[in-house]
């Protein structure tokens, strides 16, 4: 769900791809029912038939949230967010 801090131009590009059938992917800030912000790295991909036309859309969406802000807890206080992303990265190893 769109937000007031959700960019208008990236709300636009993603209107774009949908009308005109067009690949693309955005990073795009959207809210949860409880109003809190998630940021999502957003891909849409038009799905076509054997005849060439389009019949669906398919939206990816990976949680970037992250990688957005910094989130301090206990394992991060008081580091910066490149180390928090980089202790992130290693945790999914």
């Amino acid at each position: 769900m769109y937000g007031e801090l959700t960019e208008k131009k990236t709300i636009d590009k993603v209107r774009q791809a949908f009308d005109n059938y067009e690949s693309n992917c955005f990073e795009i800030l959207l809210y949860r029912k409880n109003r809190s912000p998630v940021w999502f790295y957003m891909q849409v991909a038009p799905i076509r038939n054997e005849n060439d036309r389009v019949v669906l859309f398919l939206c990816t969406f990976k949680d970037i949230t992250l990688f957005k802000q910094p989130i301090e807890d206990e394992t991060t206080k008081g580091k910066c967010f490149y180390c928090s992303m980089f202790m992130f990265l290693q945790s999914q190893l």
